[in-house]
């Protein structure tokens, strides 16, 4: 059937307008199922509840006791399956839940790792979460049969393809690139950089070195930056914070060169230092460059 039946289109009207308004934008095979689910999980005894003089009586439905939630689209609060599912990042710690209704995943929802993004945003420490996540691995299908097959030779240099049909994304197929992706997360980079590190076997685990500036040898570059910035000290636990972020913007450095992308030339420590104390400095920052201005027009602080 195209058409919804009377007692669907009655299941339908009952909803809140925003979760009707969701349901109509499916098709109508789809709309059939989820109001089907809807009314599965609304059945079962329901009581009317005897509301003071004045009032109009209300009618209610038991919590289902597949779910335990309350969907507040229907007017009477009968129940409804959960409406999100967890869908895991690949490669890395973490996930996000997805809406079950639209497919579209909910806004900070994601939990796990997370990495700082790389070029200027990455010297002050912008977390950013994973770009793929379980059945990403699909955007393969997407590519030509020619891209295809030069994918598939690219996995299977890098030793994570083994048998495979060149040109066709077999199951072999999609496991390598789901490992691409994975790769790509951990680096917070698109796939092709992640395939490119599983060539050149700098993927970041075991084995690899990188050489970072002396934390301590850091801390006294940091602790005349913030002299300089704010006429004090900073906390320690904010020199430490400073200290870990341009190492990993060594280890970043390294890493690109490693894998053949474009290299950004990390800055000087002091530079580097410089910048993110006044970025968590904010006013007071400003305000004591000011008086340094100040003082130095008026001739000094007996001037």
């Amino acid at each position: 059937m195209d058409e919804l039946t009377a007692e669907e289109q009655q299941l339908l009207d009952s909803l809140n307008d925003f979760t009707r308004d969701v349901i109509l934008r499916m098709d109508i095979p789809a709309q059939k199922q989820y109001l089907s689910s809807l009314k599965i999980t609304a059945q079962g005894a329901s009581s009317t509840t005897v509301p003071p003089t004045g009032t109009t009586p209300t009618t209610t439905a038991p919590v289902s006791t597949q779910t335990g939630i309350q969907l507040p689209g229907f007017q009477g609060g009968a129940t409804a399956p959960d409406t999100d599912y967890f869908q895991p990042a690949l490669g890395v710690t973490g996930g996000r839940q997805v809406s079950k209704i639209t497919g579209v995943p909910v806004p900070d929802t994601y939990t796990g790792f997370k990495l700082s993004v790389s070029g200027e945003e990455r010297r002050f420490g912008v977390p950013t979460t994973p770009k793929y996540f379980d059945g990403d691995e699909d955007l393969i299908n997407t590519f030509t049969r020619e891209e295809i097959a030069t994918v598939q030779q690219q996995m299977k240099a890098a030793g994570i393809l083994g048998k495979y049909r060149l040109g066709v994304v077999d199951d072999a197929t999609l496991a390598a690139f789901k490992t691409v992706l994975g790769q790509a997360n951990r680096t917070a980079s698109d796939w092709t950089v992640g395939l490119k590190a599983l060539q050149s076997g700098a993927t970041g685990g075991p084995g690899l070195t990188y050489r970072v500036s002396n934390p301590d040898d850091l801390n006294k570059i940091i602790e005349q930056s913030a002299k300089y910035v704010l006429g004090r000290s900073i906390d320690p636990a904010m020199s430490q914070r400073i200290a870990k972020a341009y190492q990993q913007l060594q280890i970043e450095e390294q890493r690109t060169s490693k894998m053949g992308g474009i290299q950004t030339q990390a800055p000087q420590a002091d530079v580097f230092a410089t910048k993110q104390i006044q970025q968590k400095s904010g006013a007071e920052a400003d305000a004591y460059k000011f008086a340094q201005y100040a003082q130095a027009i008026l001739g000094g602080p007996n001037g």
